[in-house]
């Protein structure tokens, strides 16, 4: 049997909801549940409403767990269960919603275009099976028997470990002793028949299934004291003192310790280049730290913060510690004595023991310039501070680009600044909590519900209920990208959100809709581009349209008949049908003010643009600090502006970049190609045998981690790509996207 560990938190898109389920305390036994369940009114027609499964199985189907997998009688309660419905309950129930439609499949009893297909791909990708047998297959129509049914249910939900729980039937050398002993532990089985055996055997009913998913989605013996966000992960202090971390751990950041705690801080960390720590105050007083870049303070501590890249630490007496990155002075720690500290992205705050609030080290956006008066908490964010006042009222400071630094009228017990591009989050009067600032992944859409505590972390915030779980809103904002199923003619990403041209003609959009980028217009098009915080698309007449963030007018198209366009930065370009070229939009750096001439094919990009002129010449125009407007010589048949580099195909089939190249993004490889796109820190290029490559920065998934398959196009954004494959589906692949699991 597989032996892979679940992932055991789960980002649900739109919902933006992360359940804490760890040790579920399920009934296990058919006959020991059926004493206490309650009844309802069946669900289906073969459902009793006295049945103990009755309540279980109309929850679920309310969540449309059971939708194409009823029987001609109803539910079918006695049947057996079979492996491939259980990838759909099971999934369905984990994420919140189905999958989306695969391509291929990686076990070879499995038809990628079969319903279940989809289900049992994501089942692997939870890591809760890993296949039958040697793996090479899945055995969708075998039966599901108790004993698999405990190892899948202790995976999907990392249960801890158990002692032996002695049933007469489960030997301790057995494939599943360890999970059947994980599920005793947690309550979720009392064994069959008398409770002296556990029946591993035995088929397991749709009955029981159903029963076992809903008691684990709705009871839970893992409860905490205290939530903290951090860029890309999250952490929780349980209510025996461990600590229990989750989402992104490519640098172990996750990785909890053993050992009792009375604090935890995630810290906020660098994403692109993979260092980010998470720390922990120890019940004797000590701070430990994993994590890359974490550091290794000394001494003992009643408070600790772990902000960007530094930590602060308040001592017994009052005094403060700081350690980590001090570029801007944000670990040069104060004199005097305090109460509280928080540290932010390249600066300190703490709060003094007269209640008035000292704030140290970068102040480019006034976050340093703490107000007067007294305080009772506060927070320091990515590039902002938030101060909690004597009177329960809030007061912000430092950068307000999204609006984190206007703080709500009302009164408030708790506050906490976001780390991420800006948002902030507090706890009102009444337990519920408020956010504002960017929503780009709903990081603002705080969950409904009373709290007791709150964390604002990169783009996602959490809250601990008054339940003493731990309920989080926003995006996971990192893993594999989740492309809308459909056919397409072509791809086009951008910064946070992806737009793909329908073989229909309409475009559809997904990812962030912050400035409605993703809201495409509901005409056809030919053509679609996505840029930083807007798109642009070609319409079937011929003229442009743009929606989205318009602030600098790059939304503005100019009337007129195109037959390309391009949407950059903060600017658009298109090319119009006499072949001349024109931009709209910021015009800083000089990026919209396109040359004289006629030209085959534009490209807008970060602060620069470039077009392919009809004699083959590459012409580049606007920002030019890491010569990305440097164009080189020869001839050319395509050409594509990235952040601050740009690359072009050649004649040949060969690729060359030029312009800035601090992660290999100018390092094109070797070889023939048929297309060519340059991201923000990465480029991706088509091969001539249809494969696909991309360079740049190693540690973004968007270079490492490749789909296999042929494609026709490929398009490479800021910190994802995706690709059109043969089929006219579109696969993504990358960090910054929307996520499901």
């Amino acid at each position: 049997m597989p032996t892979a560990v679940a992932v055991w938190c789960l980002f649900v898109p739109r919902l933006h909801i992360v359940r804490v389920l760890a040790a579920l305390a399920v009934a296990g036994s058919v006959m020991a549940i059926a004493q206490t369940a309650a009844a309802q009114t069946g669900p289906y027609s073969d459902v009793p409403e006295d049945a103990y499964y009755a309540t279980p199985v109309t929850a679920l189907k309310e969540q449309g767990v059971f939708t194409d997998t009823l029987c001609a009688e109803g539910f079918c309660p006695g049947d057996a269960m079979n492996r491939k419905t259980m990838a759909v309950w099971v999934v369905r129930v984990l994420d919140g919603e189905d999958p989306p439609a695969v391509s291929q499949t990686r076990f070879n009893d499995v038809d990628a275009d079969s319903f279940h297909a989809p289900f049992i791909e994501r089942m692997f990708e939870l890591e809760v099976t890993q296949g039958c047998g040697d793996g090479s297959g899945f055995c969708p129509h075998h039966h599901v028997t108790r004993a698999h049914m405990a190892v899948f249910v202790s995976r999907a939900y990392k249960l801890p470990d158990g002692p032996d729980p002695d049933f007469s039937d489960v030997p301790a050398d057995a494939w599943y002793a360890a999970d059947v002993a994980k599920l005793a532990a947690s309550g979720i089985t009392v064994g069959c028949g008398d409770g002296s055996a556990f029946c591993p055997s035995q088929t397991t009913t749709r009955a029981q299934m159903a029963t076992f998913l809903w008691r684990a989605e709705n009871t839970t013996a893992d409860t905490f004291v205290a939530v903290s966000a951090g860029r890309d992960h999250s952490c929780g202090l349980r209510t025996d003192q461990t600590l229990k971390c989750w989402g992104d751990n490519s640098s172990g950041q996750s990785d909890a310790p053993a050992g009792t705690f009375t604090a935890v801080s995630a810290g906020g960390g660098f994403r692109y280049v993979n260092e980010s720590f998470t720390c922990g105050l120890k019940t004797d007083g000590a701070i430990t730290c994993w994590g890359n870049g974490a550091p290794t303070p000394t001494g003992t501590f009643t408070v600790m913060s772990a902000g960007t890249d530094h930590l602060c630490g308040l001592r017994a007496a009052g005094t403060i510690g700081c350690w980590g990155d001090n570029q801007f002075g944000q670990s040069d720690a104060p004199a005097g004595t305090f109460t509280a500290v928080s540290a932010g992205g390249n600066h300190s705050c703490a709060l003094k023991t007269d209640a008035t609030i000292r704030c140290w080290g970068d102040n480019r956006w006034g976050q340093l310039d703490a107000p007067a008066g007294t305080f009772t908490a506060l927070s320091a964010g990515g590039n902002h501070s938030c101060g909690l006042k004597t009177g329960g009222t809030i007061e912000c400071w430092g950068v307000n680009g999204f609006g984190e630094s206007d703080a709500p009228a009302g009164t408030f017990t708790a506050l906490s600044a976001g780390v991420g591009l800006g948002h902030s989050c507090a706890l009102k009067t009444d337990g519920a909590i408020t956010c504002w600032g960017t929503n780009a992944y709903g990081q603002s859409d705080a969950a409904a519900g009373t709290f007791t505590a709150l964390s604002a972390g990169g783009d996602h915030s959490c809250g601990l209920k008054t339940d003493a779980t731990i309920e989080c809103w926003g995006t996971n904002g990192y893993g594999q990208s989740i492309a809308p199923a459909g056919k397409f003619t072509a791809v086009s990403a951008g910064l946070s959100d992806w737009c793909g041209l329908r073989i229909d003609g309409t475009v559809t959009c997904w990812g962030s809709n912050e400035y409605g980028r993703s809201d495409a217009p509901t005409e056809t098009f030919t053509a679609v581009s996505a840029g930083t915080t807007h798109s642009c698309g070609l319409k079937t007449d011929g003229t442009a349209t743009c929606w989205g963030d318009s602030r600098y007018g790059q939304s503005d198209a100019p009337a007129g008949k195109f037959t390309a366009v391009s949407a950059g930065s903060l600017n658009s370009c298109g090319l119009k049908t006499d072949a001349t070229v024109t931009c709209w939009g910021s015009n800083e750096y000089g990026r919209s003010d396109a040359p004289t001439g006629t030209f085959t094919a534009v490209s807008a990009g970060g602060g620069h643009s470039c077009g392919l002129k009809t004699g083959g010449t590459i012409t580049c125009w606007g920002w030019n600090e890491f010569g990305q407007s440097n164009t080189p010589a020869g001839t050319f048949t395509a050409v594509s502006a990235g952040g601050d580099h740009s690359c072009g195909l050649k004649t040949d089939g060969t690729v060359e970049c030029w312009g800035a190249n601090q992660h290999g993004q100018s390092d094109a490889p070797a070889g023939t190609f048929t297309a060519v796109s340059a991201g923000h820190y990465d480029s991706c290029g088509l091969r001539a045998d249809g494969t696909v490559t991309c360079w740049g920065d190693k540690e973004n998934p968007m270079v490492s981690i490749l789909p296999t398959g042929k494609f026709t196009a490929v398009s490479a954004g800021s910190f994802s790509s995706c690709g059109l494959r043969a089929d006219g589906t579109i696969t993504c692949w990358g960090q910054e996207a929307v996520r499901v699991g």
